[in-house]
């Protein structure tokens, strides 16, 4: 008896072992998730579980900024503090700041500068002292003696008012004129022929050339107030305002403080003046600034809107070479302040170094400042995707790259063009308040769901150009040290975190989740998946459950849970129902690592 030959029915294995992230796509490749949760790329080609957080501080008050310098510094309670690796962090200086709304930390060689307070703190002992002081100092002189020249004239109250010039030490001069003086032993002089000030050093046998300066006396003064090399600008002298002048301390003892000294012609001449009033001693300089940062040793900042006068001002400003005090010294030198106006509309967004570079962002373009010194300065602006207000903090440079979020999404700028790096998120116009850190190759940024109002981290691997999605707590400050990240959340403001597990990590195990794209939708003439192997390692006691969804139905079928009984790695078949196409969605908790996802494809009939 003959039998009809029936024609095997042929299938194909394909084998993906190599996982790509995160692509929020409709269509997307093998190997790539249209959704996940707490995975990661720490053991590509495997797809394997992020690292568990930890907690490094809890406190009972909130921390209200974060900076790492030689260690990690902290505010806490108006004070600032460093981390200490026994846990006994040290107080650094007690600031009194009051409030807890968060403050911007400003690193500048040994010192820190705090912003809005205006206060700074040098991170370096100095006679085993942190030295702290407000930026902005000012001390007015009444009841006082101006010395200029050597004279005595009493004034309306009769007080005596001298009046001299001295050197740097405050001692007065004693000898005036074009002619060298006879007597050397102790003198003084002025000549005012080559109009400079000389003291006799009896031990060389010669004249030496000493600072020109002058000295404001005050019973009330006292020797710490203003310090020697401070720039300060003097107010209220009358007798001769030409004197009124910024200038340098060059010594600040009890109840005096003596300034270098500009010359002018009126040295020439024996005028005595007479003075009375206050006169005004100011330190440093206030801006508005929108965004601060250090560049070339400088503090640089931006300001769009109404500057500490009122005016309105679309400005970028920076402070003078190696001072943080000042940025109003304009006297036509290389260590000058600077500002320069800008022609683009609208708010700063942020503003980060870059190639050793300030650069000022909007939302629609970038503002780059060239040059070495005020005087060959060059503004140039770039009309790009700029930084989205509200991500100022999203700035981040990997590997000579910088890393931003804009409107559209997330940005590379390598020195010539922004480009868009984040196609695999999807759209991201949703997504604002973005928060960001690199550690070695990887950039983490936090970002809130305007649609949910919840917050989700991505994190791109920049060497293997890949993503992955975390759970999001609501960072508002990553801090980097020595490899570690820390963070500050508004989930629990009086907590310091860590991303990677140190300081004492997390006791629950990690939650995490895998979505797959369409399975099945792109294979032509009636291909069906009639089998799927997945081989993974699941750590001791960790679970993974597996469900599956037929025909984009929207609904998740319960297939299997598999836990975890020894450290090894197995097989799990799946069996799909005869459908047009699927997804798969695997979700536990605990370290996992999946290796392969096999599909055994076979050919159906034509119906």
């Amino acid at each position: 008896m003959l039998y009809p030959k029936l024609n095997e029915i042929s299938y194909d294995r394909e084998l993906i072992n190599t996982f790509g992230g995160y692509n929020h796509k409709l269509r997307i490749a093998d190997g790539e998730f249209y959704d996940m949760e707490n995975l990661s790329s720490d053991h590509y080609p495997v797809l394997s579980v992020r690292q568990r957080r930890g907690l490094l501080r809890n406190f009972d008050k909130k921390i209200t900024g974060m900076i790492a310098k030689d260690r990690v510094y902290y505010l806490k309670n108006g004070n600032l503090y460093a981390v200490q690796a026994d846990g006994n962090d040290e107080l650094i200086a007690e600031l009194g700041l009051e409030g807890d709304n968060m403050r911007t930390l400003v690193s500048m060689g040994a010192y820190m500068v705090i912003y809005p307070d205006m206060k700074y703190v040098r991170t370096i002992k100095i006679n085993n002292t942190y030295e702290k002081d407000d930026i902005l100092k000012e001390f007015f002189f009444n009841e006082w003696h101006f010395e200029y020249i050597d004279s005595g004239i009493p004034d309306s109250n009769n007080r005596e008012l001298d009046i001299k010039l001295c050197d740097e030490n405050g001692n007065e001069v004693t000898e005036y004129g074009e002619i060298q003086p006879d007597s050397k032993n102790t003198w003084r002089w002025f000549d005012t022929k080559n109009k400079k000030l000389k003291v006799y050093n009896t031990s060389e046998g010669v004249w030496e050339e000493k600072k020109l300066c002058y000295m404001l006396y005050d019973g009330d003064y006292t020797k710490d107030y203003f310090k020697k090399g401070d720039v300060v600008a003097v107010r209220g002298i009358k007798c001769d305002t030409r004197l009124n002048v910024r200038t340098t301390v060059a010594n600040s003892k009890e109840e005096s403080l003596i300034l270098e000294m500009p010359y002018n012609e009126l040295l020439n001449g024996m005028t005595v003046f007479s003075q009375y009033g206050d006169i005004t001693v100011l330190r440093g300089t206030q801006k508005n600034v929108d965004y601060i940062i250090e560049s070339q040793n400088r503090l640089w900042g931006c300001r769009y809107g109404s500057n500490v006068n009122g005016d309105q001002v679309n400005e970028i400003y920076a402070t003078m070479l190696g001072d943080f005090k000042d940025w109003e010294n304009f006297e036509g030198t290389s260590m000058d302040s600077y500002v320069v106006a800008v022609g683009s509309d609208g708010a700063f967004t942020g503003a980060i170094t870059y190639g050793g570079n300030p650069i000022f962002f909007k939302d629609n373009c970038m503002h780059l400042i060239y040059g070495d010194y005020p005087a060959n300065y060059q503004l140039q602006t770039l009309t790009c995707d700029g930084v989205q207000v509200g991500c100022d903090k999203s700035l981040v440079i990997i590997d000579s790259v910088l890393y931003y979020k804009s409107r559209r999404g997330i940005f590379a700028y390598d020195g010539s063009l922004p480009v868009l790096v984040s196609e695999p998120l999807g759209d991201m116009s949703f997504y604002e308040e973005g928060v960001a850190c690199g550690i070695g190759q990887k950039y983490y940024i936090s970002l809130r769901d305007t649609r949910t109002d919840k917050r989700v981290m991505f994190v791109l691997d920049t060497a293997k150009a890949l993503w992955h999605k975390e759970d999001g707590p609501a960072v508002t400050q990553f801090c980097t040290h020595k490899g570690y990240v820390y963070y500050l959340s508004n989930d629990n403001d009086t907590q310091i975190f860590t991303l990677l597990g140190s300081g004492t990590p997390d006791a629950a195990s990690v939650k995490w989740y895998a979505e797959t794209g369409i399975i099945g939708v792109d294979d032509p003439d009636k291909k069906y998946v009639s089998r799927m192997d997945v081989r993974m390692s699941l750590e001791i006691g960790a679970k993974a459950r597996f469900y599956i969804q037929y025909d984009s139905s929207g609904e998740w079928e319960y297939l299997f849970t598999m836990t975890g009984t020894s450290l090894r790695s197995f097989s799990i078949p799946i069996r799909p129902k005869r459908c047009d196409h699927f997804r798969l969605k695997i979700e536990g908790e605990g370290d996992m690592k999946l290796f392969s996802l096999c599909k055994n494809v076979e050919r159906g009939s034509n119906v």
